[in-house]
């Protein structure tokens, strides 16, 4: 009898005290997970997290997107370009990533043209970060976009972003602060600079690499059927400069040209592709990625091409 009492004793202490902490406490990294994002990573337009959420859910009908990688990211200043450009370029992802932006940018209402940065290294995919992804992991494209850094716990609120908030919070603030970098509409142009010496080495390192191009053919084919799909709604490409030293390690520059006619082929599909402008170095922040002043510089040129090209009728 003392036995089953003491068991029954025990239950009662569960369920009076057990399980409402449980229930208590994961109520509440709920809240906090949900808190979080609401405050901090969707108030971050920077934050490759946030541009995630965004393209899938702004509907504005008058928003122009612009697409691509961190050269996007760190290229094109919307507020340069007009009203309504948002940025969303994001550091470390590669051309499946944009290519799935498109699809959703152009599944919408939008008649706005889309601006998509393409690098000139050539269509690739490759697994990227962890943090743009953790809200949106139970879209099947996206899981891929992860690779086998995905784990069932990606599903569960904010155990999946233990580790990620301090980077979210650093993002947040160097936002708000500008500590490294001026934000505008999702762009972040880089303020520092290289050393003269320290780009000259970069300079170097450039001179002496051997760029091989290649298309990923499955990105390539799917791209292709994107394009000949869409119809009504301009696709403008746009390469901005490169340093010359890594346009001089490119071996096989017929490959990308192969690609840009195949692009431009499509009646309502342009390039602009300003990749060879003779920038000088301080324009630069690398050999591949402008600063804020080169930035600033090359929106001025490019916003006279895009309005040109905007108001043209498709050809």
């Amino acid at each position: 009898m003392k036995q089953r009492s003491s068991i029954s004793s025990f239950k009662q202490f569960c369920w009076k005290y057990i399980l409402p902490f449980i229930v208590c406490l994961i109520a509440g990294l709920f809240c906090i997970d949900l808190l979080f994002q609401k405050l901090i990573i969707s108030k971050t337009d920077s934050s490759g997290t946030a541009k995630v959420g965004r393209i899938k859910t702004n509907d504005d009908p008058n928003e122009t997107p612009i697409l691509g990688s961190s050269r996007a990211e760190g290229s094109f200043i919307p507020d340069s370009l007009g009203r309504n450009y948002f940025n969303y370029g994001m550091a470390g992802v590669q051309d499946d990533v944009w290519l799935y932006f498109l699809k959703i940018e152009l599944a919408k209402k939008r008649k706005t043209p889309v601006i998509i940065n393409i690098d000139i290294d050539g269509l690739q995919s490759l697994p990227s970060g962890l943090i743009y992804w953790l809200n949106n992991v139970n879209d099947p494209v996206i899981r891929g976009f992860i690779g086998d850094k995905w784990k069932p716990i990606h599903y569960i609120p904010f155990i999946r972003n233990f580790g990620q908030f301090e980077i979210h919070l650093a993002n947040y603030l160097k936002e708000r602060f500008e500590v490294t970098g001026a934000t505008n509409k999702g762009a972040i142009l880089e303020m520092k600079s290289l050393s003269k010496k320290e780009f000259e080495a970069a300079i170097e390192k450039r001179n002496a690499e051997k760029i091989i191009v290649t298309d990923n053919p499955s990105i390539k084919n799917e791209l292709m059927k994107v394009l000949a799909d869409t119809k009504g709604r301009k696709i403008i490409f746009i390469l901005p400069p490169y340093h010359q030293s890594y346009l001089n390690a490119i071996q096989n520059m017929g490959q990308v040209n192969k690609l840009h006619s195949q692009i431009g082929a499509f009646p309502n599909v342009y390039l602009l592709n300003y990749s060879s402008l003779p920038y000088p170095n301080s324009y630069f922040y690398n050999t591949s990625h402008l600063n804020k002043e080169g930035a600033i510089y090359f929106n001025r040129i490019l916003k006279k091409d895009l309005d040109s090209l905007i108001q043209a009728p498709i050809e």
